[in-house]
């Protein structure tokens, strides 16, 4: 992982555990002459319009829209960018713009849906009331999870695009992930399963390798910004949650009756019995701050990873045979202060 890529997570690991009442403004609403070339809405329920919650108003979030509203404005580069690739395959360059501002649609809906569970964290419950706002705020938080693993998904297929940019390198990433008898293409624009892959171990580390391969340190600083957050500990950690609460057996809210998932028979050498009565189900209380707590920043450094991604693109482009740039110096957060593309 890149010291700047470091920092960025470190900060956003930082900022999770502050909470407390609504403080910042909403953003004022732009004026509109024709279609919005990105959007990040404040909430995802219909609701009364009032102030975000502080805990969503720090600059680790404020990255996260910055980023979610950064990524959605490349579509409008898509046709430039087919026009400067001319050594791509026919589609690459174009379709690449268009699955980055996709991803940038996507973390935009992370962070309403963290929106939403930052509000049902405030409200001040008890009695009965205290189990609605937990199933409340654990279903949002589920949510969020599933907008930030889609985004992940999407953001290692971005890095796939991009490598296959370049002839050799796509064909380096169809042998190094099927097999060098496989016919597989990449197609930009396929819907076959096989043409997306999955943010996990095996693909990041493959994908490291061909990096590696293409002899371009700015082609390997491009994919380690991908590879470093899919073959962290965060993304693990979330996955396994979606794991078990879309793919297994659920726990159900704490306070209402549920089944313990354990055994209820109790064996000794000689005989077994059956427990009676209503069991003591424990085993959910305190998963909605848990689940919120994941999904948080999972997402955070999910946007860390796009930032550095970002940042990199530029010059790795010119390495990949993409949209040609002008690279300067960098500012503080890896944004280059100066980049031109020409047409």
């Amino acid at each position: 992982m890149s010291g700047s890529l470091r920092r960025c997570v470190e900060r956003a690991k930082r900022a999770i555990p502050r909470r407390g009442p609504a403080a910042a403004p909403q953003h004022a609403q732009p004026r509109r002459s024709g279609p919005f070339s990105a959007v990040v809405p404040a909430r995802l329920a219909e609701a009364p319009i009032r102030d975000l919650p502080a805990f969503v108003s720090d600059d680790a979030h404020e990255r996260v829209r910055d980023q979610a509203l950064l990524w959605q404005q490349i579509a409008g580069h898509a046709t430039f960018w087919e026009m400067a690739a001319q050594e791509a395959d026919e589609g690459v360059a174009y379709a690449l713009a268009g699955q980055m501002a996709s991803a940038g649609e996507q973390l935009a809906l992370a962070y309403a849906a963290g929106v939403e569970v930052a509000l049902w964290n405030e409200v001040q419950a008890g009695g009965d009331s205290e189990i609605g706002r937990e199933m409340g705020m654990r279903a949002m938080a589920e949510a969020q999870s599933l907008f930030v693993i889609g985004t992940g998904h999407a953001l290692v297929n971005v890095a796939v695009r991009a490598l296959s940019l370049r002839q050799d390198l796509k064909t380096l990433l169809i042998e190094t992930i099927f097999g060098k008898d496989a016919v597989r293409t990449f197609d930009p624009f396929s819907s076959d399963r096989s043409d997306w892959l999955p943010m996990n171990g095996s693909t990041c580390r493959k994908l490291r390798k061909v990096a590696k391969l293409s002899d371009s340190s700015e082609i390997v600083h491009l994919i380690e910004s991908v590879t470093a957050y899919g073959l962290g500990r965060t993304w693990t950690e979330l996955v396994e949650r979606r794991g078990e609460d879309f793919h297994r057996w659920r726990p159900q809210t704490h306070g209402i009756q549920g089944v313990p998932r354990r055994s209820p028979w109790r064996h000794d050498d000689t005989s077994r019995s059956l427990d009676i009565g209503t069991p003591i189900y424990d085993e959910a209380r305190g998963l909605a701050h848990d689940v919120a707590r994941v999904s948080d920043q999972a997402m955070l450094e999910l946007a860390c990873a796009m930032e550095a991604f970002y940042a990199a693109w530029p010059a790795a482009s010119n390495s990949l045979g993409g949209p040609s740039y002008e690279v300067s110096r960098q500012d503080a957060r890896g944004a280059t202060t100066k980049d031109r593309q020409e047409s």
